[in-house]
């Protein structure tokens, strides 16, 4: 063999190399993405968690500058499940807690303190929504906020609502 065949045959053994290395990369990463999508894949977590699934309804005539976030409470105030950071872009937000559990679960659109905040022409309000109950293992109950740049009226105690008498 000279020297040009062997440079050949070198070429080919790197190139073979680099093909086998980045397709074995692929197939784990394939294999990680699907194994995600795969339907009941996640049913361990549905059975033993109450899931609450809240829809934020954001419009884009609101501006947003500041950093806000979407929690689920209790009729304590206290957090049911981790918040998580608002992003106009992602409508859904997923929170699971053990249960089953009885009470009141309100879901609501705050600030985020913690990070810094900006003077902005506009605050974004939403009314909070709230379920009072029995909260099943493997249930899901649904929340929908619709965020606007005017913050809700109060209504004065013992007054008639559209709902009723408050």
């Amino acid at each position: 063999m000279d020297d040009h065949q062997i440079h050949l045959i070198l070429t080919v053994m790197k190139t073979i190399r680099i093909i086998t290395i980045f397709s074995l990369f692929l197939f784990i990463g394939m294999t990680v993405v699907f194994s995600e999508k795969i339907p009941g894949n996640n049913i361990q977590k549905q059975i033993i968690a109450t899931h609450y699934l809240v829809n934020v309804h954001f419009t884009s005539d609101v501006s947003l500058c500041n950093p806000y976030l979407v929690e689920v409470v209790d009729e304590s105030g206290h957090a049911v499940a981790a918040p998580q950071v608002f992003q106009p872009l992602l409508g859904v937000y997923s929170f699971y807690e053990k249960g089953p559990v009885k009470g009141t679960r309100t879901a609501i659109l705050i600030p985020d303190t913690g990070l810094p905040h900006f003077v902005c022409p506009n605050e974004i309000f939403t009314t909070k929504d709230s379920e009072t109950g029995n909260f099943w293992l493997g249930q899901t109950y649904p929340f929908n906020l619709y965020p606007t740049v005017y913050p809700p009226v109060p209504v004065p105690i013992g007054s008639v609502s559209a709902v009723g008498v408050d």
